[in-house]
């Protein structure tokens, strides 16, 4: 699922880690770094579409959904597993959180170790259109996503963000700080 590319699997991690130090622009650079190397990399071309989109308005998509769509139109996944992982991804960014959600949900019963699926499926539930009947629903669905993500990688800090976001927002100043340590 990686590449068989030493030069671009170094970038790969190096991008990681600035994913996780929330250096997006830094991240996104690297992946692409990677990309060139091998262009076949399916894993730095979904992380890179995740750094881009960190770096863009969350209203204005359009050069991450291109990116998205071109990985679906040249077919760079080598299994099912991976198209849903980028279809889902798309269709998240395009704002489509309930058809995103019925394929990451999907995806993480497949795989209940893929911290990216746990995560953007959290990211679904967390701007999903939410009325005041059902905003509580999603917000717990999204902290658990999150926190399922956080399990699998305790330096995802991505995911750790939204978990953060949504305790200060509740007023969970003592839980939020337990968090933060």
């Amino acid at each position: 699922k990686t590449s068989q590319s030493l030069p671009a699997y170094d970038k790969y991690l190096e991008a990681v880690s600035d994913l996780n130090k929330l250096n997006y622009e830094s991240a996104y650079k690297k992946f692409k770094e990677a990309i060139i190397i091998d262009s076949t990399f399916f894993d730095a071309h979904y992380l890179s579409i995740i750094s881009q989109a960190w770096m863009n308005d969350y209203y204005n998509k359009k050069d991450v959904i291109n990116s998205c769509k071109k990985i679906i139109d040249n077919e760079i996944f080598k299994d099912n597993d991976q198209k849903l992982k980028i279809e889902g991804l798309c269709l998240y960014e395009k704002r489509e959180h309930e058809n995103a959600q019925v394929i990451l949900e999907k995806l993480v019963e497949n795989d209940p170790e893929d911290k990216y699926s746990w995560y953007i499926l959290g990211e679904s539930y967390y701007h999903m259109d939410k009325n005041d009947k059902n905003e509580e629903q999603y917000y717990n669905k999204a902290d658990s996503a999150f926190k399922k993500a956080l399990k699998l990688d305790p330096e995802f800090s991505v995911a750790r963000i939204h978990v953060m976001d949504m305790l200060f927002f509740a007023g969970e100043f003592n839980q939020l700080i337990k968090e933060e340590k």
